[in-house]
């Protein structure tokens, strides 16, 4: 190969990495600008939301109305739709297991199927626990 060949392709190849390191620029400066503006819709989200404290106290936020075990007992025992408050019915359904009843009897006294007396027998004992 003589030096004009060796010239011509020294020449290809200085003016293939220039194209290559100014298309190289372009991706990054490009990528740059949509990071920037994703960035700033970021900090736009996080402004109109405020920090995790605020959100905290805020009434807005589901899991700050902490219902504590009393108010829990008592929305259970006055439940508006019962004409007996709900303890009574389980203390009911205690004292006639400790009478020595099954619970297809306490089924059958209640007029309630067999499922339903297996549960309340065991909020009744879960009633007896608190």
């Amino acid at each position: 190969m003589d030096q004009t060949g060796l010239l011509y392709v020294l020449c290809s190849f200085t003016m293939f990495c220039v194209f290559l390191s100014g298309f190289c620029l372009l991706l990054f400066f490009r990528n740059n600008k949509r990071l920037k503006q994703i960035s700033q819709q970021f900090d736009g989200l996080a402004q109109k939301m405020g920090t995790f404290e605020d959100f905290k106290n805020t009434s807005d936020n589901p899991f700050k109305n902490h219902i504590d075990k009393e108010e829990l007992k008592y929305r259970f025992e006055t439940i508006p739709a019962l004409k007996t408050p709900v303890s009574d019915k389980y203390r009911h359904v205690a004292q006639l297991e400790r009478s020595g009843l099954g619970v297809q009897e306490i089924a059958e006294i209640l007029d309630v199927s067999l499922p339903e007396a297996e549960q309340m027998l065991s909020l009744a004992r879960l009633s007896k626990r608190d």
